[in-house]
């Protein structure tokens, strides 16, 4: 289970697989993971977890970072 700070960028790549939680305020943080080790029923579930980091690879993102270089180079 992953518990982020609530920023749009995390908000974006957790999207309802991820506990969110305000920057900085520890004892929401502290609440969220207890609550994820304690409450079986608190974390978004499993399936949802798995099917979103499904999405991603270390190939599409290569893919996408040699994308971004050829296209600084100029080679489109």
């Amino acid at each position: 289970v992953v518990v982020a700070s609530d920023v749009p960028a995390l908000r974006e790549a957790g999207g309802g697989a991820a506990v969110f939680r305000p920057v900085a305020d520890v004892p929401a943080w502290a609440d969220a993971v207890r609550r994820v080790i304690a409450e079986p029923g608190f974390a978004p579930p499993r399936d949802t977890r798995l099917s979103h980091a499904a999405r991603f690879s270390w190939a599409a993102h290569a893919k996408t970072i040699a994308g971004a270089y050829r296209r600084l180079a100029g080679g489109g």
